[in-house]
């Protein structure tokens, strides 16, 4: 079954699991075959069940590990925490990050941005509209600004998953050897 896991991480994210539950967001995955939808909503409300979608949709708040939710998912929706995000690419999946506006200090912003930047990922936020300012077939290399905003439901109707670029291994090795140098104790 072709599933697709949102993540808000240990937050609330109220409005990334409405626009995910949206009868537009899961028709957007329902026409590219996703058959299932988890929810991580963290401390966000529990949504209630709803019987109008073609995708069986599961949610809850919490769990030790997402490993297995993240595995087993074909599409990872996550906000723009660098844990989620960096958990999600070292295993592999696509990822389409969604920054939470509300912050202060957007630092969420800048990690999706490098991200975007370097092939790994898409990016968006919930807002609605904008679909018309970005040039047809360029939806996912045009940046955001705070003119120009895609969407989630636009990202889910427009997505290329196979442009999507590994997210290279992490070279624990090199940093060791790099604070070795830095402590004096090579």
């Amino acid at each position: 079954m072709k599933s697709v896991f949102v993540t808000v991480g240990t937050t609330s994210f109220e409005e990334l699991i409405a626009t995910a539950r949206s009868p537009p967001a899961l028709q957007a995955l329902q026409s590219r075959g996703y058959q299932k939808l988890v929810l991580q909503v963290g401390r966000g409300s529990l949504p209630q069940p709803s019987r109008c979608s073609a995708l069986a949709v599961e949610a809850f708040r919490f769990k030790d590990s997402l490993a297995e939710d993240l595995q087993s998912a074909d599409l990872v929706i996550s906000h723009a925490g660098a844990g989620s995000c960096l958990e999600t690419l070292e295993k592999g999946k696509p990822l389409i990050v969604v920054i939470n506006d509300k912050l202060m200090d957007n630092h969420q912003l800048e990690l999706a941005k490098q991200l975007h930047r370097d092939g790994c990922v898409l990016y968006c936020d919930c807002r609605y509209g904008a679909a018309a300012a970005v040039p047809a077939g360029q939806e996912h290399s045009v940046h955001m600004t705070a003119e120009l905003r895609i969407t989630l439901v636009e990202t889910l109707q427009s997505m290329d998953l196979s442009a999507l670029k590994p997210f290279p291994p992490g070279q624990p090795e090199k940093f060791a050897s790099f604070l070795d140098k830095v402590l004096g104790l090579q």
